[in-house]
């Protein structure tokens, strides 16, 4: 490894930039006195790292940076580089050329450092100097005035000139560095040893709290696993029933109408039985007055009978006196006047027939549109009570918020207190009914989010919720919420592809103050016709939106597929809805029923008015026919007389024949009014027994809806119950859970009897009290002080073997030095000898340890014996003796440890002009394996150079070089040895 070139600027002297190369084994540095050459030795020692700026003859590091002069200005940096020759590999940097850089700014008065070009460290470049030979404590740097303090330098600062030579410099260095770091690791030992004594006090406290906690938490996770099944389950079931509950409220409600109109008809019937009953009653009171008034004319025909039959005999006595036209006048008048009485009635009669029939004929149309108008009423009076029943039954829901988590009721039933309370979000939409699924399914998660204006409200209703212990709920405040939609080229992609329906938003309608929260819930979510198609689309838009179909299965982005069985609407917007429905229709129900039943309480009123007027009027024609009857009695009786009297001459057996004629008549029409009253006995009997059937069935029917109500009324109370069991499987869910039941029935599946679930939880619940209080981080903190313990335990461990290696490559450190500086003090104590008896013409010269028992911190003792002198002092030698002896040392040493440099400053001055010879001579026998760079004055070690290099000061303070072949530079020495 030879030392090739040096640059530099700025450094000292160097005001103007040098580059020096350098050829042969000894290069000799000339020049006057002041010309700076001996700033190529601090050159060389400042890029090797040294850091005092003593040794540099500098007050400061930035001393070294040239300072000016009267022709030139001062500097602000200065840097110098080597370049070494490493094809021998004497360095283990695996490159042909080394380049050392070191660099100083004085605004800064740092210092940079380079290896290869590229920033380094001192520490880096210090060690390689060490590795090499070349560091500070070597031999490799010998500066002006040195060379003595070599010979003369105390035991112990000798052996640091052994060590660099022994190449155990680094090996030291690594030694110490080992020791630091084993001092520092025996203290970290004992650091982490107290650290793990405290630990253990914890960790045996913590493991038992950590084992109870786990037993608690597992079975709580237990509990969790077969409880939110059995509640998921349980809803289920619950719900399902109420929803049989209500079908059978509603068929009730429809049955209860059902019989309660027909209830009213037999009523109907029966009151029309009992008319029917009463003109029965009436017409057998006619016929029996009738008969009656028969029985007495006929009695009259009888008596006239007997008196004609009695007459006749007196008439064939002789003994008649009464008048015959006296007779027959009276009978005469008397019978006109019967006849217009006779007539006035037939007329009377008549005309009463007329208005009967006119009454009947007018009854039957409006009967006809009664009966059309009572199916019409009926059929709306169905639908109405249906519709009824089922938002009386909704409201009740609705009103009780059975299905509401136990936060979200608590808000909606206080929201008078909320100034921004906008509503759920199930409340705020509606819904095109062919998308009712769609839109169920997107708002499932959200249904019972409440919407508020701003996030005032929302931070009120929070610590309202809070204060009150009145569980959690989710708040939208709209002044927060910010519009989604799909990208527009999608969407616009859409509009043309089949089975693509709309955006979601599109598929409801909302106050326009609400548009914002439409299209943050919906404005992303695109509706599909079907599966397939979803799955098509969901691709088409490269899997970012959600695709949702009419049926509710949905595409989440990404592509996760959810479906199945198409699932009811969700029970608070199925509420909703109903309402809505059922109010729709009531408002266009309720006026046409109106419409309907004035119309029928009119017609059931002009019915019944006429039914009157019919009554009075058949009352009116009986009574009518009752004074005609006996009328034409009258008038019969009064012609019979008037018969009499017209034709005295009859024969008696004639009128008494016409008279018995009449008295048959009257027995035959007596005979027929009995058998009519006998048939209308019948009629009435039959009417009575019809009576008496209706009877019946209205009491049989009655009871039927008294059962009917007190089913309606269990219904109703197995539902309440069944509600109330709802609420709180489902405010447990909520608040023990945090889960809705939507989410627990899509997720948790009771895979066990119902019984078996519920004894489970029993148990589990049981047993977790019998636990009782546990510090639940107990677990976590367990594991974080175990985890923290095992890794200071295997710190521990490391940290034993990291002692156990450092305190062996110690002992291996400390072999190889012993090995390395024995040998290397043996070979040079044997040069050492050679070399001062061939530089001092005899003598001898030995170094040995002044403790051999101490080879690694022993100093070095020498000691010399000039020819002719006996020296127990190394002092007791002249400067040229000490000079010449330091100079065999380190002859020796190159001998026996070749470095790769070695700068000499001046180191022959105190020597001879003969023995200059001989310390050139061996420059001359060392260069092969030790490149010399000799800064001198002396005659004798420049002709014995392979090359010179003179400094000048052409311009004062700059140093500049010149290099010469050997010839030059004799005959510069000849005329520099003439001037002197």
């Amino acid at each position: 490894m030879k030392l090739i070139k040096i640059e530099a600027h700025g450094f000292k002297s160097f005001a103007d930039p040098i580059s020096l190369k350098f050829d042969g084994g000894v290069i000799a540095i000339v020049g006057p006195n002041g010309s700076g050459k001996s700033n190529i030795n601090d050159a060389i020692k400042w890029v090797l790292g040294e850091q005092s700026s003593k040794e540099l003859r500098g007050n400061n590091m930035s001393d070294v940076i040239f300072s000016g002069s009267k022709t030139a200005k001062a500097m602000d940096f200065a840097y110098v580089t080597l370049t070494f020759d490493n094809k021998d590999r004497f360095s283990s940097i695996d490159r042909d050329y080394i380049t050392i850089t070191r660099k100083i700014t004085r605004a800064k008065n740092v210092n940079e450092y380079y290896l290869n070009g590229e920033p380094t460290l001192h520490k880096t470049i210090k060690q390689l100097a060490m590795e090499t030979g070349i560091g500070k404590s070597s031999l490799a740097i010998i500066s002006q005035g040195k060379v003595s303090e070599i010979a003369q330098s105390s035991e112990e600062n000798r052996r640091g000139i052994f060590e660099e030579a022994a190449g155990i410099s680094k090996i030291k260095y690594q030694k110490e560095e080992s020791e630091r770091r084993l001092l520092k690791t025996i203290a970290e030992l004992e650091k982490t040893q107290i650290s793990i004594s405290h630990y253990e006090k914890d960790l045996n406290y913590l493991e038992e709290a950590a084992k109870k906690a786990l037993e608690f938490k597992d079975k709580k996770a237990k509990l969790k696993e077969v409880e939110i099944s059995y509640l998921a389950h349980e809803i289920g079931r619950l719900q399902s029933e109420n929803e049989v509950y209500v079908n059978e409220i509603n068929s009730s409600s429809d049955v209860v109408f059902t019989l309660e109109n027909e209830i009213e008809k037999l009523n109907a019937s029966e009151a029309e039985l009992k008319l029917d009953l009463r003109d029965k009653t009436e017409k057998l009171q006619s016929l029996a007055n009738q008969i009656a008034t028969d029985i007495d004319l006929l009695h009259k025909f009888e008596k006239t009978y007997n008196q004609k039959d009695q007459e006749r005999s007196l008439a064939a006595s002789g003994k008649l006196n009464v008048s015959q036209e006296e007779i027959k006048s009276a009978n005469l008048s008397k019978a006109k006047e019967i006849k217009s009485k006779l007539d006035f009635l037939l007329n009377k009669t008549q005309k009463t027939k007329f208005e009967l029939d006119d009454l009947n004929s007018e009854k039957s149309q409006l009967e006809s549109q009664a009966l059309m108008l009572e199916t019409q009423l009926r059929e709306v009076k169905n639908a109405v009570s249906n519709a009824k029943a089922g938002l009386d039954f909704a409201k009740r829901e609705k009103e009780s918020n059975s299905s509401l988590q136990k936060g979200v009721r608590t808000i909606v039933q206080n929201r008078n207190i909320f100034n921004g309370y906008v509503g759920l979000v199930s409340e705020l939409f509606k819904i095109k009914n062919e998308y009712i699924h769609a839109i169920d399914t997107i708002l499932s998660p959200s249904m019972q989010n409440i919407v508020v204006k701003d996030d005032k409200t929302a931070k009120e209703a929070v610590r309202f919720l809070k204060n009150n212990s009145a569980g959690r709920a989710v708040f939208m405040p709209l002044s927060s919420l910010r519009a989604k939609s799909i990208r527009q080229d999608l969407y616009y992609g859409l509009q043309s592809y089949n089975g693509f329906l709309c955006a979601a938003n599109e598929a409801v309608e909302c106050h326009p103050q609400l548009e914002v929260l439409r299209d943050f819930l919906l404005g992303n979510v695109i509706l599909a016709t079907d599966i397939d198609k979803a799955n098509e689309i969901s691709k088409l838009v490269e899997q970012k939106y959600m695709v949702v179909t009419k049926d509710g299965d949905l595409i989440r982005p990404g592509g996760i597929i959810v479906g199945g069985e198409k699932k009811q609407v969700s029970n608070l917007l199925n509420i909703d809805e109903k309402i809505r429905k059922s109010e729709e229709f009531l408002n266009k129900a309720l006026p046409s029923l109106n419409v309907y039943e004035s119309k029928f309480e009119k017609l059931k009123t002009q019915i019944q008015n006429i039914s009157n007027l019919i009554s009075v009027k058949k009352l009116e024609l009986s009574s009518e026919k009752e004074s005609i009857s006996a009328t034409e009695n009258e008038l019969k009786q009064y012609q019979v007389f008037l018969d009499d009297s017209i034709d005295t001459s009859s024969s008696g057996e004639s009128e008494l024949l016409t008279l018995f004629n009449k008295i048959n008549e009257l027995k035959n029409q007596i005979q027929q009014n009995k058998f009519s009253n006998s048939l209308l006995n019948q009629e009435k009997e039959q009417i009575v027994a019809k009576l008496d059937d209706i009877s019946i069935l209205l009491k049989s029917k009655q009871k039927d809806l008294d059962k009917l109500r007190q089913s309606f009324s269990k219904n109703e109370v197995k539902f309440e119950k069944n509600k109330t069991y709802l609420e709180n499987h489902k405010s447990r869910l909520l608040e023990e859970y945090g889960l809705t039941f939507e989410f627990a029935r899509d997720n948790f599946k009771l895979n066990i009897e119902i019984n078996l679930a519920k004894e489970i939880v029993s148990t589990l619940k049981k047993e977790i009290q019998e636990i009782g209080s546990v510090d639940e981080k107990a677990i976590e903190k367990y594991e974080a002080i175990k985890k923290d313990y095992d890794f200071l335990v295997t710190q521990r461990n490391e940290i034993q073997n990291a002692i156990g290696e450092t305190k062996e490559s110690i002992t291996i450190l400390e072999n190889t030095m012993v090995d390395k500086f024995t040998s290397l003090l043996r070979d040079v104590n044997l040069e050492f000898n050679n070399i001062f008896r061939s530089l001092f013409g005899g003598g001898s010269a030995s170094v040995s340890l002044v403790d051999e028992s101490l080879p690694l911190t022993s100093g070095i003792n020498i000691k010399v014996q000039p020819p002719g002198k006996i020296i127990k002092n190394i002092n007791l030698l002249s400067g040229g003796e000490k000079s010449l002896t330091a100079i065999s040392l380190l002859f020796a040493i190159l001998k026996a440890r070749p470095l790769p440099l070695c700068i000499l400053d001046e180191a022959e001055g105190a020597l001879d002009d003969s023995n200059v010879v001989r310390y050139a001579d061996y420059l001359q026998q060392l260069k092969d394996k030790t490149q010399f760079l000799v800064i001198t004055h002396r005659h004798g070690t420049m002709t014995k150079s392979d090359a010179i290099i003179g400094a000048t000061m052409q311009n004062r303070g700059i140093t500049t070089f010149l290099s010469l072949s050997l010839a030059e530079a004799k005959k510069y020495v000849d005329k520099f040895e003439a001037q002197n």
